[in-house]
């Protein structure tokens, strides 16, 4: 199971482009698989928008 997604405990600088990526592209050594392939550019977005909209953790360590 991933960590959560909606506090400030991130192992990486939380910036769109690095949620973006990661949902695009998995993470190595992870049960993250990529979804590229599955998934549009656009569709990829919606989700790093949904989870910015579930984000409870401090606003100052977000890196939008």
């Amino acid at each position: 199971m991933g960590p959560s997604l909606n506090d400030d405990q991130w192992r990486y600088v939380p910036t769109d482009q690095t949620l973006f990526d990661t949902i695009s592209n998995g993470r190595r050594g992870t049960l993250m698989p990529p979804w590229k392939d599955k998934l549009s550019p656009e569709q990829i977005w919606k989700i790093v928008a949904y989870i910015r909209s579930i984000y409870r953790g401090d606003p100052s360590k977000i890196v939008w």
